[in-house]
């Protein structure tokens, strides 16, 4: 009982670090309540398709929804894991008081279900007040004439539904950062960073083939878009591997072998290595959002209540995954403060360590980009070129994707400068 008190004193006290989390927990719920209201939404459903086995099937039914969702958790997680190591002071002073794992366990718990439990109340809210918007954009495209304020209560269930969910995840995630000891030994963790430990290692020829192969599939194929998400997804697979085991490797060997470069460049460079490594599943991610899901959104191109509910679902899942990286570089800024300030003491000024974060951050969106550029416009060769999408509308959904990955990139920077600025002041006060 002392540390369910503890806990709720702490967030009325602390209330401002947590406000990423508890924004990103709305963020969550709003799109399980729009999604599932789109999902239940009669007047967007499609007639019924009989695959290669003679069954019947829609084309649309709720897989896109459940992607979208998954993107939701994703963006959870990274933003409950940068939540933990601000968490690190108060699970400390639990521990030195004499606290058990299992009474951090329980603190952790408690401020993790309050903050659910708000932020999706606020979520479904704010679902309410801007689904009318996406009812306008979506029955406006398609010219039905239905209420914009129309909801389906049991998509509130869906809400809710996918809270309980997160809240189990990011339980599991609070207690495997207190059972890793990850407070105490962070910095021996750092040292093992580069150190590959996949039961199963593919060669990079392997990567280079898958990656080579649904572009070669992408030239060759007579189909259009129908084989477009396969051989995105295949190249999505070929590009994830490539990135964290040879581009890595050439950006060491690099580090290595220049000895006259910048040693700005070369810190910096040294960040995206550690960050590519770490963050896998991440990277794979964002090339999944910007390939296969453009490819699922051009593939639906003929069919209006597909098409502008793919393309909803394809910007709502760019966001939720550059919101990803946005979480992962502030988590990664507050467990790396402690060698840039170790930079500040070597005689690195504030201007000199806000270039090396600008230079890895800067490198980071564009080694997502360079990788995701061929298979882009290979998925929009197909259709621009038979007439089936104008090149206008090409370039309006290419410029979405550019925006969106720009303007994280620069929110990004600004932020994450800005959270080693205030730390290293705050060190060089404490010192």
């Amino acid at each position: 009982m002392n540390q369910i008190n503890l806990g709720i004193k702490m967030l009325l006290k602390d209330w401002k670090s947590n406000l990423y989390y508890l924004l990103t927990i709305a963020i969550v719920s709003m799109t399980s309540f729009i999604f599932g209201n789109l999902n239940r939404n009669p007047n967007l459903k499609v007639e019924m398709e009989i695959n290669q086995f003679g069954n019947y099937i829609p084309r649309y039914s709720g897989f896109i929804t459940m992607i979208v969702i998954g993107f939701s958790l994703f963006l959870t997680i990274y933003a409950y894991s940068y939540l933990l190591i601000k968490k690190s002071k108060e699970l400390k002073i639990i521990k030195v008081s004499g606290g058990s794992l299992k009474k951090m366990g329980v603190f952790l718990i408690t401020q993790n279900t309050i903050l659910i439990i708000i932020g999706s109340t606020f979520g479904t809210i704010l679902g309410i007040i801007v689904n009318p918007l996406i009812n306008y954009i979506i029955l406006h495209f398609l010219h039905i004439n239905e209420s914009y304020f129309h909801f389906y209560m049991s998509s509130a269930l869906d809400a809710f539904k996918v809270n309980i969910f997160t809240l189990f995840i990011t339980s599991i995630l609070g207690f495997g950062y207190i059972y890793r000891n990850e407070i105490k030994n962070m910095d021996e963790e750092r040292t093992n960073w580069a150190k590959d430990n996949r039961m199963i290692k593919f060669p990079t020829a392997i990567h280079l083939f898958l990656y080579f192969m649904g572009v070669f599939m992408f030239l060759t194929s007579d189909d259009g878009t129908k084989g477009a998400v396969a051989y995105s997804l295949i190249g999505c697979c070929g590009a994830a591997g490539l990135i964290r085991i040879t581009l890595c490797d050439i950006l060491k060997k690099k580090l290595e072998n220049s000895e006259r470069e910048d040693k700005i460049n070369k810190i910096s460079l040294h960040g995206i290595i550690y960050t590519l490594k770490r963050n896998f599943l991440l990277v794979l991610g964002l090339l999944f959002s910007s390939t296969v899901m453009l490819s699922w959104t051009i593939g639906t191109i003929r069919s209006p209540k597909e098409y502008i509910v793919a393309f909803i679902a394809y910007i709502t899942s760019l966001i939720l995954l550059f919101n990803s990286t946005f979480f992962m570089y502030l988590a990664d800024m507050k467990r790396r403060n402690k060698d840039y300030f170790f930079l500040f003491k070597c005689g690195y000024i504030l201007k000199d360590l806000k270039r090396i974060i600008k230079k890895e951050i800067e490198g980071f969106y564009m080694i997502i980009l360079l990788f995701s550029i061929i298979y882009i416009l290979l998925i929009f060769m197909h259709p621009v070129a038979t007439g089936g999408l104008e090149i206008t509308h090409a370039i309006y959904i290419m410029l979405f994707y550019l925006i969106i990955l720009f303007g994280m990139m620069i929110i990004t920077t600004i932020v994450s400068t800005k959270i080693i600025t205030i730390e290293i002041e705050r060190s060089v006060k404490i010192k």
